[in-house]
């Protein structure tokens, strides 16, 4: 209990730093992301993507780190031609970076761009799912640890869909659906995956059994191709007024 407690004692933050490079306080920023997953790091090197409305519109922005975080590099915009939302960001063993958003468009879609410069530039964001109806939203990457395997998830408010690339994002597979549920209501997914890629992990906020949220999950065995049975995880389900929500896997 003693070197537990100087451990801890010891343990410190480094004062706050701002990390967008627009003026303090002119507007509103956010790292929210649906599993959490707007940032990552390798070694001293923090990536860090958010959504930024100094423009009067929302925007998709990245920077990065090579100090640890004392110092922030200028903030990119990533997205285009439309606002994007809903940012979410991996990176591979080799720096590539990778991040899909919610595009706001003309309809909700979810948009995939990648840097393999180490964010000195971005490729020209592409569509990801290729379902037409509806609005999608939140969606979560994960990607191997070569980068070749690019993983997606995301809802339309009702279901939770994935889509997969095996070339690095250039292209995706067509949508499929992770709930096995016909019920609305299941949303906000987050996912990761193994080393090479074969065993995917999703969870996500669900309403099936009641009107009140749970935390259920599903995995794939085969690289995406398909997704086994839904398991609730959280022991609280049939409590009245007791959501579950927002998870976060790694």
């Amino acid at each position: 209990m003693i070197l537990i407690f100087l451990l801890i004692s010891q343990y410190r933050f480094l004062p706050a730093i701002k990390v967008n490079d627009d003026p303090a306080g002119q507007a509103f920023h956010t790292t929210i992301s649906s599993g959490q997953h707007s940032i990552a790091a390798r070694g001293d090197t923090i990536y860090l993507a958010y959504r930024g409305d100094q423009t009067g519109q929302a925007n998709i922005y990245f920077t990065k780190s090579t100090d640890g975080g004392r110092t922030w590099s200028p903030s990119i915009r990533v997205n285009y031609p439309n606002q994007g939302i809903f940012q979410t960001l991996a990176v591979s063993k080799n720096g590539h970076i990778f991040i899909a958003y919610d595009d706001r468009g003309p309809t909700d879609d979810i948009y995939f761009t990648k840097s393999t410069n180490g964010g000195i530039s971005f490729t020209t964001p592409i569509r990801v799912n290729d379902i037409i109806e509806g609005v999608q939203k939140r969606p979560s990457i994960a990607v191997d640890s070569s980068g070749n395997k690019v993983f997606i998830a995301w809802d339309d408010i009702d279901n939770i869909y994935f889509s997969r690339s095996t070339d690095g994002g250039n292209s995706f597979s067509p949508s499929i659906r992770v709930n096995d549920s016909t019920l609305n209501w299941q949303i906000y997914p987050t996912i990761c995956a193994n080393e090479n890629g074969e065993t995917i992990y999703c969870a996500w906020q669900d309403k099936r059994n009641n009107n009140d949220y749970d935390i259920y999950f599903a995995k794939s065995v085969d690289g995406g191709i398909s997704f086994g049975r839904n398991v609730l995880v959280n022991d609280t389900n049939g409590l009245s007024g007791v959501d579950q929500e927002l998870p976060s896997i790694a």
